[in-house]
């Protein structure tokens, strides 16, 4: 699948908190990207036919093994300054490593960077870095960071992950940085990206030594550290890339090189996915696993039924309804709370659902303690709000105590007809538009795209279609705002409520609705200026308004249900960030083929 770079995406310097001052407090950051999510569906009946589905390559038995695990679709970018979706994420965990790396609590850990120091004001980090290689055998640098970044930030570059890197001081003057379309304003743009150079270097980035990288950030931030483990943090070779082109770079394993315990060894589009252990990692005698074999299995179904026969190692996060009875007393299987949200984003501009109380009768049709059981299942949770109740404001002090119950768990229709009588006169109309729901390939989204259906049909007398395309297609969309309706599922990058709040503020480049919100905005910028309880505060004020106008209907609180074969450990299940790092993992059994 070829990158979904949008070169042409300007960014709007009204989303910064505080564009005529670049070097201010960071603007919005993006939050988890949009992607099928693992929610096990019912098993296929016909379990003696996935033993030949699974096209792992046979080998002999080997000591260290491999390790064999499902990917539910194609990573749509392995280039780690650019990339969004989720898949992409679970494997470039594997192949790269950047500063640091979380450990199952969240807390960043030594990698790349083996120790670090931060100043008294909590604004600049050094790092210092170990003897690290690629896996062409040439040296990781800082300077390797710091032109990573800077590609990251580069408007033509289409990053959807560029707001990560807003925290770093004068990194705002990039990301508020226009470019006008070359077809329609050549000198414009020509005058736009001599502009790009100039501003790189006055980022808060140095590298004093090959082995030093000097961070300065333009405000304190106490939760930037873990955002270090991200993909958009990770290094990149900048002569490799610059020789093969960011069009061409991570688009195969010959394009890619690795940092990380595993090497990108063969990938085959819709079918499978190969690593093998990289001899040049830094810790590489401390890498089990001869290697990873993924095979790219959209169906959950067969995903379970291969578990169960034997044809793959894990079943990683995350197995939902039904097959939770199933796995739940299973040696190796594992349920933690997840720091995400699952919910209905709306687009705006379509007739209609520009109408706050058009919004709030589909949220008032919504059973949301239905959905959560009978539907979403695994021990979901209804959604009150949006932020789900294991993100800190504070260390140690949860955001829903200052946010509350804020949304009903059961459905309202007596409320939810009135209120969409409502919203369709302040509208002019008589009736809403034709409206579907976009939604992920997977058996669980459509699942629960037919339970909405349902719920909207009987209270509200709307019919909504479904469109589940392909997961490519489904993020392309979700990304480019072509819905009317999206069921999306995001997760934490980091422990801080503005993982989710700032994905909603107004022009930011990942607020795909195009909602803008002038008091939700305002709430966003005073927190941005200060810390502890008063910066709680505001960010609750923040929340309240968002569940007041309702761009985005919240639904259940997923939980991060996994299970390893007995034999495997070390899997390490993040709350935040990628879902998951083999590098540790151990697999003292031989899994028969």
């Amino acid at each position: 699948m070829s990158r979904r770079a949008r070169l042409d995406r300007p960014a709007d310097p009204s989303w910064s908190r505080d564009a005529a001052q670049p070097d201010g407090p960071p603007p919005a950051a993006a939050a988890r990207r949009p992607a099928a999510r693992r929610r096990l569906g019912p098993a296929a009946a016909a379990g003696l036919l996935l033993l030949s589905a699974c096209g792992r390559p046979a080998r002999p038995a080997a000591s260290p093994p491999y390790l064999d695990i499902t990917l539910p679709g194609n990573p749509t970018d392995l280039n780690s300054m650019t990339t969004q979706d989720e898949i992409s994420y679970d494997v470039l965990n594997q192949v790269m490593e950047g500063l640091t790396r979380l450990n199952a609590a969240g807390v960043p850990q030594p990698a790349i960077a083996q120790s670090w120091t931060v100043s008294p004001d909590g604004r600049t980090y050094t790092f210092h870095l170990r003897a690290a290689d690629w896996s062409d055998g040439t040296p990781v640098t800082a300077q390797d960071f710091v032109y990573a970044w800077q590609q990251a930030l580069d408007p033509r570059n289409g990053s959807q992950e560029s707001s990560m890197l807003a925290y770093i001081q004068g990194a705002n003057a990039l990301l508020n940085l226009q470019l006008p379309d070359p077809a329609k304003d050549a000198a414009g743009y020509r005058a736009a990206v001599a502009q790009i150079a100039p501003l790189e270097s006055q980022l808060g980035l140095s590298a004093p030594n090959a082995d030093t990288l000097v961070v300065t950030l333009a405000a304190p931030t106490p939760f930037w550290l873990p955002m270090t483990a991200l993909p958009v943090y990770f290094p990149a070779p900048e002569a490799d890339v610059a020789r093969w082109g960011m069009s061409a770079y991570a688009q195969d394993p010959q394009h890619l090189l690795s940092d990380g315990p595993f090497v990108l060894s063969a990938w085959s589009p819709n079918s499978s996915i190969e690593m093998e252990r990289n001899p040049d990692y830094w810790n590489a005698s401390h890498v089990a696993l001869a290697g990873i074999h993924a095979e790219i299995v959209p169906s959950d179904s067969t995903v379970a039924n291969l578990y169960q026969a034997g044809q793959i190692d894990a079943v990683l996060p995350t197995i939902g309804s039904p097959e939770l009875t199933e796995f739940e007393h299973q040696p190796g299987f594992v349920s933690v709370p997840q720091s995400a949200v699952e919910y209905v984003q709306f687009g705006v501009k379509t007739p209609g659902l520009n109408q706050r109380l058009v919004r709030l009768a589909f949220s008032e049709a919504v059973d949301r303690s239905g959905l959560a059981s009978q539907v979403a299942g695994g021990g979901a949770q209804p959604a009150y709000a949006l932020t789900p109740p294991v993100i800190d404001y504070m260390p140690g002090k949860l955001f829903t105590s200052l946010v509350g119950h804020v949304l009903p768990l059961q459905a309202a229709p007596s409320q939810a007809r009135a209120d969409l009588a409502g919203g369709l006169r302040a509208a002019g109309l008589s009736k809403l538009p034709a409206l579907t729901l976009l939604c992920p390939s997977d058996a669980a989204s459509e699942n629960e795209a037919a339970a909405l259906q349902a719920m909207w049909k009987s209270t509200l007398g709307i019919q909504v279609a479904i469109d589940s395309p392909d997961n490519s297609t489904y993020v392309a969309d979700v990304e480019s705002g072509d819905f009317q309706l999206a069921l999306i599922g995001w997760n934490a990058d980091y422990n801080d409520p503005t993982t989710f709040l700032d994905l909603f503020q107004g022009g930011s480049p990942d607020n795909f609705g195009g909602w803008s919100d002038a008091a939700f905005n305002s709430d966003l910028k005073a927190a941005s200026a200060t810390s502890g309880a008063p910066r709680g505060s505001d960010l609750a004020a923040a929340e309240k308004e968002l569940l007041a106008q309702l761009p985005v209907i919240p639904l259940w609180w997923p939980a991060r249900n996994y299970i390893v074969r007995p034999g495997v450990s070390g899997v390490i299940i993040s709350p935040t960030g990628p879902d998951y790092y083999l590098g540790a993992a151990h697999l003292s059994v031989t899994v028969a083929s």
